[in-house]
């Protein structure tokens, strides 16, 4: 398979990576399967500014040296996107798909200025967790849904690897979002944004966390500030700063 975009470059399929790879400004960006490429298909750019407002962070500005934590990181998306804007910031990723991980090892730089982890975050650290995968649609989670298949992960609290100030936390976790906070209760405190996914991913019946992630964040110090409607993610600043 080898298929032109004049939009943007060049899709191929690596049998020895058994990874899909899109050519993007002289750059070669992997993707696990058909499903997580799709969207960048025909104009790679759009893709990563539209996942920008999608988000929240269309006008969210950083400074050299600023810090993100991306828990859920995918392929590596979230700093794709930034990094068109800034060079010089910190990047911490956690990625529990270990396939998914790949990608976003591939993705992204070996620098000092990067660090990509393949556990999951939650409320707990423990080496034995279920993740549900649905390998038709690319899907995953550590909350039970209609799943194709599940695979044994790692997950950590946030809290546990003692983070010194973190300018932006961005939370995907497919349900699992609550969680995620909840073992994060220290870091909270030195972070200065999150941006969070509370969409209807969680279960069978794909239940929307909004509720309970805006409730928390607000006991927490934190005020909502941005709300996409469509995505169903929200963009919440500490009162501290």
């Amino acid at each position: 398979m080898n298929l032109f975009y004049k939009d943007d470059g060049k899709v191929s399929y690596s049998k020895n990576k058994n990874l899909y790879v899109k050519e993007y400004e002289n750059k070669l960006i992997y993707f696990p399967n058909k499903y997580r490429l799709s969207g960048s298909m025909v104009n790679h750019e759009y893709e990563l500014m539209n996942l920008l407002d999608s988000y929240c962070l269309d006008n969210f500005n950083l400074t050299s040296d600023d810090t993100i934590v991306d828990c859920g990181a995918n392929v590596g998306n979230l700093y794709l996107a930034i990094e068109k804007f800034q060079k010089n910031f910190n990047y911490v990723a956690f990625e529990p798909d270990t396939t998914v991980y790949e990608c976003l090892k591939l993705n992204t730089p070996n620098s000092t200025n990067v660090e990509i982890y393949n556990f999951g975050l939650s409320d707990n650290n423990s080496k034995d967790n279920i993740f549900y995968i649905d390998s038709n649609h690319g899907d995953s989670s550590l909350e039970y849904f209609d799943s194709t298949s599940e695979i044994r992960i790692e997950t950590k609290k946030l809290d546990s690897l003692k983070m010194k100030k973190i300018t932006l936390l961005k939370i995907d976790a497919e349900g699992h979002e609550l969680e995620v906070l909840l073992g994060s209760k220290e870091t909270l405190k030195k972070t200065e944004y999150i941006c969070i996914d509370m969409g209807g991913e969680k279960g069978e019946l794909k239940e929307n966390t909004v509720s309970e992630v805006t409730n928390f964040l607000l006991d927490n110090n934190y005020k909502l500030i941005n709300f996409n409607e469509h995505r169903v993610t929200g963009l919440f600043k500490n009162k501290k700063y």
